[in-house]
């Protein structure tokens, strides 16, 4: 619940600010229509909700084979996070992200899912938290696909 309401305040800081900033003519791309940030809140949404089912699944795994690819897969998500938190900064600053960030963002997710459908878990409980993590990368992934095509220029 934490996480979602981070998101929410994410979201309702960038709208505010970039609503609130005058000085400088501010770029659609920038600013975003209303579907473009809500693109951009599901990828935050989705990545947040994935990096609690998988730090649940490293609770749930720990001390197992498979503990080195749940780590693996949390720094990929940090990363991922990290690199969306400087394009937020961008936004908010009215400044173009750099084109790394978004790669950044979409190598790491990568990684992270390669990882997640790689484990071969058997424990029912850790299988379903598994499978919460996947579909939670897969909305991350399909609001990533909105944002760049509602959010462009």
């Amino acid at each position: 619940m934490l996480s979602f309401l981070r998101a929410i305040s994410l979201f309702v800081l960038a709208l505010s600010s970039a609503l609130l900033v005058r000085t400088a003519p501010l770029n659609r791309r920038q600013t975003g229509t209303v579907q473009c940030n809500l693109d951009r809140l599901g990828v935050v949404v989705g990545i947040q909700e994935t990096t609690t089912s998988v730090n649940e699944l490293a609770l749930q795994l720990a001390n197992t084979t498979f503990s080195s690819n749940i780590t693996a897969a949390q720094t990929d998500l940090n990363a991922a996070q990290a690199a969306i938190d400087q394009i937020f900064t961008a936004v908010v600053a009215n400044q173009p992200a750099s084109p790394v960030l978004t790669n950044q963002v979409g190598g790491n997710l990568t990684n992270a899912a390669t990882i997640l459908f790689s484990l071969n878990v058997t424990t029912p409980s850790a299988n379903a938290t598994r499978t919460a993590a996947i579909n939670f990368l897969e909305q991350a992934a399909t609001a990533g696909a909105a944002v760049i095509r509602d959010c462009v220029a």
